[in-house]
């Protein structure tokens, strides 16, 4: 709740307006003592001061009123009410105990009510007339009394002149009110007075959105040749180029945007974020090269801006470039060498290109300058895909030699038992998948990698059941665990069971997987549901296009006989 204070010289008045000799000296004392620490901000204190008082003096108005504000001062502002409209019932007279009311009840969004308290006030105040109108304006606009608003702005500039704020909130209440022309035409009497950029922009965008491009562009430029670097002037100039097939007027004003200094680097990378949502792609590739030299521009201007060069990759990750956007993310990389956020997002880009050898390189080289171990995960994803076991658990067991957490160190062990069984050696990827669950024994991957190899080896099912078992009951939602769970079940010749948890596989990505689809099609199988096991068999063909299941062709041929011949 946003907090006010009674300013020093209102509370100078408030006592001295007072008849304080009316009151026993104990109470003087005490409203004193109480006042004293509301000012010194011992709130909790000062309301039990004034709670105290309210039951000593309850006719003092004052007292009421201070015990409002400090309820206010603690975020209680519905008690405050209570109390300030004590106050106001005792002494009706005092505009600040109403103006504090109407206050309070605009922090508790009761506008009704806090409209009906300033309207009072506005009658019974006529010196203060002025001041509550230009309050009453935008509450009357919340409630959508607009008629009451306008005849309130009137009074506004009537007393303190038309201003470049009357202009655009009659501008805005004009519109809400559906008079979209007298709209406009109040905002054209205000610049044939007080020409002003912001609003000769606002003009701009009315008639852009009616369809007047011819005006638009004027008003754009007329705001322009105010202030030559009024973003929102220059950014509709070009949405009127844009929509009117102006290419060439189009670039190059925005060649002008992106060059100057003057416009703020977020507010670039935003119309590039924008630009690569809302245009055609079909239109920014055709005019790509283009593109790219308002993106050069624009990193020119900011060599060193993270934000802009961040956005610069993401432009040309986005437009088909891994390369040249890996050029954006290196020299961001390279200017803030200490930052573990940039090298990580250039190493991301390099794993997205699948260039392994620079990836492995450049993270070897992260993790000893910076020392933390995520860069090692970099280098060892960059190994097993050069397909170099032996460093993948090397970069493995380093992780795990610095990493101050047992999740992390299980992670490690985990990746190590994969690594070993890649390389045929199960009894230490057992021993691995061993260490990691006795470090987490909550820790899924382990579970879920453990309970797969040991089913699939030949291993122990009743140990892997039990595995895959304690997963599902701490994952639910992930296919491959799902997966994991029920191809136990099936090797256990329990296919009825396995045959609900593959549905939910298929609800939760199943589908596209080709070995999850061959999986249900074999429990399909098992289970004599020939036609239904079709199905997932040519869906598993269709997305076995890395021959991820090398030997799945063969084998539903096999099947296939053995269901035409069930027929």
């Amino acid at each position: 709740m946003k907090k006010f204070k009674l300013s020093l010289w209102i509370f100078a008045i408030l006592m001295f307006l007072r008849p304080w000799g009316a009151y026993a000296q104990g109470i003087d004392n005490l409203m004193l003592d109480a006042l004293a620490l509301y000012q010194d901000g011992q709130y909790k204190a000062a309301r039990q001061q004034f709670k105290d008082l309210s039951g000593a003096a309850p006719e003092n108005d004052a007292v009421w009123y201070y015990l409002a504000l400090t309820e206010a001062e603690l975020g209680e502002p519905y008690q405050a009410i209570t109390h300030m409209q004590k106050a106001v019932d005792l002494d009706g007279g005092n505009y600040w105990y109403r103006q504090r009311l109407a206050t309070l009840y605009g922090y508790t969004r009761n506008t009704r009510k806090q409209i009906e308290v300033l309207e009072a006030i506005k009658q019974d105040f006529p010196n203060k007339s002025l001041t509550t109108a230009y309050e009453l304006v935008n509450l009357y606009i919340d409630v959508k009394r607009y008629d009451d608003a306008l005849a309130a702005l009137d009074e506004v500039e009537k007393g303190m002149g038309e201003s470049e704020e009357t202009a655009r909130t009659r501008y805005d209440l004009l519109r809400n009110m559906g008079r979209e022309d007298d709209a406009a035409q109040a905002l054209e009497d205000y610049n044939a007075i007080e020409p002003s950029a912001s609003a000769l922009s606002m003009l701009g965008d009315y008639y852009l959105e009616a369809g007047r491009d011819s005006l638009a562009l004027e008003r754009y430029s007329e705001a322009l040749r105010l202030d030559p670097e009024y973003i929102p002037a220059l950014l509709g100039k070009t949405e009127v180029y844009r929509k009117g097939n102006r290419t060439d007027d189009y670039f190059a004003t925005m060649g002008e945007f992106m060059s100057s200094p003057a416009v703020p680097v977020s507010t670039k990378s935003l119309y590039i974020n924008n630009a690569l949502k809302a245009m055609d792609p079909r239109y920014l590739s055709q005019l790509q090269t283009r593109f790219d030299t308002l993106v050069n521009l624009a990193v020119a201007a900011h060599p060193t801006d993270t934000t802009l060069l961040q956005t610069a990759g993401v432009y040309c990750y986005s437009t088909g470039r891994p390369d040249k956007a890996g050029r954006f993310f290196k020299m961001n990389a390279d200017l803030y060498p200490d930052s573990p956020r940039l090298e990580a997002m250039y190493e991301e880009i390099l794993s997205y290109s699948g260039n392994w050898a620079a990836l492995r390189e450049r993270a070897e080289q992260a993790f000893q300058r910076l020392g933390n171990w995520q860069f090692l995960e970099y280098a060892a994803n960059a190994a097993y895909q050069q397909k170099d076991y032996q460093a993948v658990i090397d970069y493995s067991l380093a992780k795990i030699n610095i990493a101050d957490d047992n999740q992390s160190k299980a992670s490690g062990w985990t990746v190590i038992g994969d690594m070993y069984f890649q390389m045929g050696r199960k009894s230490k990827a057992y021993k691995a998948y061993g260490k990691a669950l006795k470090l987490d024994p909550d820790y899924v991957p382990a579970l879920n990698n453990y309970a797969y190899y040991l089913a699939i080896s030949g291993g122990s099912l009743k140990k892997a059941a039990k595995m895959a078992e304690r997963m599902i009951e701490l994952t639910s939602d992930n296919a491959t665990y799902l997966d994991t769970y029920a191809w136990i079940l099936h090797l256990q010749k329990k296919d009825a069971q396995a045959k609900p948890v593959y549905q939910k596989v298929m609800v939760y990505g199943g589908r596209d997987s080709a070995v999850l689809l061959d999986h249900y099609a074999e429990v399909l199988f098992a289970l004599k549901d020939y036609d239904l096991a079709r199905v997932y068999w040519k869906l598993a063909m269709e997305k076995n296009t890395g021959n991820q299941v090398p030997d799945l062709g063969e084998r539903y041929a096999k099947r296939e006989k053995v269901m035409s011949a069930a027929r």
